[in-house]
């Protein structure tokens, strides 16, 4: 359908377009879910740039591999989702740690005064720094959970978990990072 506005199909529809070959509707599938998978990556993996490299690898397997989804499955939302999170996962086995202050530098702040942004900086780079020493499925589940806002049973289904498992993996993520906050439990609330 050249030259047609093909945003109101459905992306199971432009999966079996790109199925077929067609460029058009896995650009507009793109369009669709790259903010969201690019939230996602850069919520495991901590920077933007590998988070951007993470979700190009993962569009570029959707075009090589758009056969593997199945809507009888779930939507599609969930299972690109599903990918970008296993992808991150398997990078960040791959990744050396990355040092506190490489973090801190790549934070941006609008806050009103250089104070400001300083403690907000120092936060961020403390809770990234706790998000940093928790397993990589809890991390996974606490950023889809309050990072993205994806309701648990969404997170369940892009993890290929059940809704027990996302509770006990929240449970846990949120009570490591409360364990590796509470030192600056004082200076956090400042």
């Amino acid at each position: 359908m050249p030259g047609m506005d093909e945003s109101w199909l459905s992306d199971a529809t432009l999966v079996e377009q790109v199925k077929a070959g067609d460029q058009a509707a896995y650009r507009l599938l793109v369009e669709r879910h790259y903010p969201m998978a690019l939230r996602i990556a850069g919520r495991v993996l901590g920077t933007r740039e590998e988070a951007e490299d993470a979700v190009q690898e993962t569009f570029l397997k959707l075009w090589r591999a758009s056969d593997r989804y199945d809507a009888s499955r779930g939507t599609f939302k969930a299972w690109i989702g599903r990918v970008v999170v296993n992808h991150c996962l398997d990078r960040r086995r791959a990744l050396k740690p990355v040092a506190a202050l490489d973090v801190v530098g790549e934070m941006a702040d609008d806050g009103p005064t250089p104070e400001d942004a300083a403690m907000a900086a120092s936060r961020g780079a403390t809770v990234a720094a706790a998000m940093d020493q928790l397993p990589p499925r809890q991390r996974a589940v606490l950023a889809l959970f309050y990072g993205e806002g994806h309701s648990m049973l969404e997170v369940a289904e892009m993890l290929e978990l059940n809704v027990k498992a996302v509770e006990s993996l929240l449970s846990r993520g949120r009570a490591g990072l409360r364990q590796a906050l509470e030192p600056l439990r004082g200076e956090m609330s400042v």
